[in-house]
């Protein structure tokens, strides 16, 4: 009886292989659009000035001839407008489904209800 119902736990704590598709499909979805949004916002703060990036950032000396050009501040704004959109992904995921205690955790304390002396 214990092992038939440790076997229901375990399949039904199983992902479906489809999701895992889809992350990767939304991993490489969100790169590519971050990639795009650190040109659009590098070339927009060229014109407008929003944010100063010193002559040193955009060619950096001493790096290969690839970084030059403003390649090195695209990857960090890139791998940035990643995280950032990474974040209100899992933030949104934890508000739409929030964890459910189980069978096995500990119950949330209870506060206590005293009235607090008010002694000087």
């Amino acid at each position: 009886m214990f092992s038939q119902q440790e076997r229901e736990r375990k399949k039904k704590r199983e992902l479906n292989p489809a999701w895992r598709g889809v992350g990767c499909l939304l991993v490489v979805v969100i790169g590519v659009l971050a990639w795009y949004f650190a040109g659009w916002f590098l070339g927009a703060n060229s014109l407008n000035q929003w944010v100063f990036l010193p002559r040193e950032a955009i060619n950096p000396p001493g790096l290969p001839a690839f970084f030059a050009g403003g390649m090195l501040v695209r990857i960090i704004m890139t791998i940035l407008a990643m995280l950032l959109s990474f974040t209100i992904i899992n933030f949104i995921y934890a508000v739409a489904f929030p964890l459910k205690p189980g069978e096995t955790d500990v119950a949330p304390l209870k506060r206590d209800r005293r009235k607090r002396s008010t002694r000087r």
